[in-house]
């Protein structure tokens, strides 16, 4: 984040992007918190899935380009009490450092498009792009990882083992609670 505020500039106005963007999980129900979203997908002839709600702040460093480096991004909750998935938040916290990675190897990759891709100019690479030809980069670095250990049957579940059901928790709707009218009094 340091990183981010010495790179905005000081001398003109930054552009700064803000996004809302829900995360359908319609088929999980053991999902804690999980909320009426404004998505693509119609149910019931509206346009709401089932899920989580995602915040976005991004810096926009171009104005022609397609970068948006998230400045913040964080899950939406609908209530305080339930708190946050500890996985969901590990993901808000990686996805600036992964874009930040992006933007830094943009000026070191040489562009890989696919055969039905038409080669870019390193200056109009998009996200997209640059992470399509990450690969190459590590494949030429190497890795910090140990090679995988072959595989072997699983020994299964234990015998005599119970087996138990994860939680089921309702989806949370989000209401307006509105003031009961006072009754007037007779006089």
């Amino acid at each position: 984040m340091k990183l981010y505020l010495t790179e905005i500039p000081t001398l003109q106005r930054p552009i700064i992007a803000g996004d809302h963007t829900p995360l359908p999980r319609p088929e999980a129900s053991t999902l804690k918190d999980i909320t009426y979203e404004h998505g693509a997908k119609v149910i019931s002839g509206k346009p709401i899935t089932l899920g989580h709600g995602y915040s976005t702040l991004a810096w926009i460093p171009e104005e022609k380009g397609s970068w948006a480096l998230p400045i913040r991004h964080e899950r939406i909750t609908s209530l305080a009490k339930l708190g946050t998935t500890e996985k969901g938040q590990r993901w808000s916290d990686l996805m600036p450092i992964l874009t930040r990675q992006l933007w830094l190897a943009r000026e070191t990759i040489e562009d890989n498009p696919l055969p039905w891709q038409k080669p870019q100019p390193r200056e109009k690479l998009t996200p997209g792009r640059v992470a399509q030809s990450v690969p190459g980069v590590l494949a030429a670095i190497g890795t910090p990882a140990h090679t995988p250990k072959p595989s072997v049957k699983s020994p299964g579940w234990e015998t005599g083992r119970k087996r138990n059901k994860k939680p089921r928790y309702p989806v949370v709707k989000k209401t307006v609670t509105r003031k009961k009218k006072e009754k007037k009094e007779a006089a």
